[in-house]
């Protein structure tokens, strides 16, 4: 299959990427077209490879958690959607081996109140899984199938919440597949 390379739409469509503390890894795209199938895809060259990852040991913890409400609140598609419908809720996360969830977060009309470590609060929602998992979906994130899935085979587990009501109304499921999009930028 011969690809043919479209000079400078690639540069047009990439976003500008901001700088921050820690410098961006250098990436050079091209925008590749394969004529059999008329379609675009992004094809990049690393001239550097920087990683950035969190340890299982930090997921969850006190700071985690706190740039996670933050993170939560400047989402519109989790805050403001969750606040059209008055969601109250006090979310817990954790692992599955561990009796009690790690980190907590409390939500009042969509936004975060509260974020920490959890210390014995009423949960309205405890979310376990193993730190694999945990790990994959902060990595690739987590879409309406995944999570339906992951709650069927139990990598999922929702020690206190009602899964199908959640999963039935749209105004929460949506907000809630977003959530895993927002652990991600912690």
């Amino acid at each position: 299959m011969k690809l043919s390379v479209k000079a400078g739409l690639a540069e047009a469509l990439v976003p500008k990427v901001e700088r921050l503390s820690e410098p961006a890894p250098t990436i050079a795209p091209s925008l590749i077209h394969n004529p059999h199938s008329s379609r675009y895809f992004f094809q990049t060259h690393n001239s550097r490879l920087r990683t950035w990852s969190i340890s299982m040991a930090d997921l969850f913890s006190s700071e985690w958690m706190q740039t996670f409400g933050e993170q939560w609140n400047a989402e519109p598609e989790l805050a403001d959607a969750l606040a059209k419908i008055h969601f109250n809720s006090v979310i817990g996360y954790g692992f599955e081996d561990n009796l009690e969830p790690t980190g907590v977060i409390t939500v009042e009309d969509g936004r975060v109140t509260f974020a920490g470590a959890y210390s014995g609060q009423t949960l309205n929602w405890d979310l376990r899984a193993d730190s694999a998992h945990w790990k994959q979906w902060l990595t690739k994130g987590l879409n309406m199938m995944g999570l339906s899935m992951a709650y069927m085979t139990r990598k999922l587990q929702f020690r206190v919440g009602d899964y199908t009501a959640m999963i039935k109304d749209p105004r929460m499921a949506g907000p809630f597949i977003k959530s895993f999009s927002v652990m991600s930028k912690v």
